[in-house]
């Protein structure tokens, strides 16, 4: 597995979420704060080779099977990857350079849902805020489901501070990257 990166001119975030935005399942991580730390980076993550949702008619033990499974396979991966902080990769544009990694090169991204994560853990019954229900909300019927989870492989990476972005693509076994 590697990382392979291709530098590209700095464009604010929002304008290249609005162009992927109808890929499937693209995301977008991003900060309102302007803060060296915590608002510095955003992240889209386009097509992922994996998702994770419940699977109609399976008990709770069968769903926490799903997610033991998706563990191991994620152990594995990131055994294979393990980058260090600083590291050779495979650059589009010049072949190979040494480079400091961004925080979030790809991986899983989602959500679960608090009534979902109470089944799970009884003690976050407790824990979990309750918060006033919006009844245009409840009332648009949206369906989501439980959790959702993706495997994302390409991420468009953003610092704001320097003014940088970047297409990362990690190599994951089976992957296809000719087109690039």
């Amino acid at each position: 597995m590697s990382l392979i990166y291709k530098i590209l001119p700095y464009i604010d975030p929002h304008k290249v979420f609005n162009t992927v935005a109808t890929r499937y399942a693209t995301v977008f991580l991003d900060s309102k704060l302007e803060h060296n730390h915590y608002g510095r980076y955003s992240f889209i993550g386009v097509d992922p080779v994996l998702t994770y949702t419940p699977k109609p008619g399976f008990s709770l033990q069968q769903q926490l099977q799903q997610f033991e499974e998706l563990k191991k396979s994620l152990i594995y991966h990131s055994q294979l990857s393990s980058f260090p902080d600083e590291h050779t990769y495979i650059n589009l544009d010049n072949n190979t350079t040494t480079v400091k990694l961004l925080p979030f090169t790809g991986g899983l991204i989602g959500y679960i849902s608090y009534e979902y994560a109470k089944q799970l853990e009884s003690g976050l019954v407790n824990a979990c805020v309750t918060h006033k229900h919006n009844k245009a909300f409840e009332e648009a019927e949206i369906s989501l489901p439980e959790y959702w989870l993706g495997l994302y492989n390409q991420v468009f990476a953003f610092d704001k501070q320097k003014q940088e972005c970047y297409l990362l693509i990690t190599r994951l076994p089976d992957t296809n990257t000719d087109n690039l």
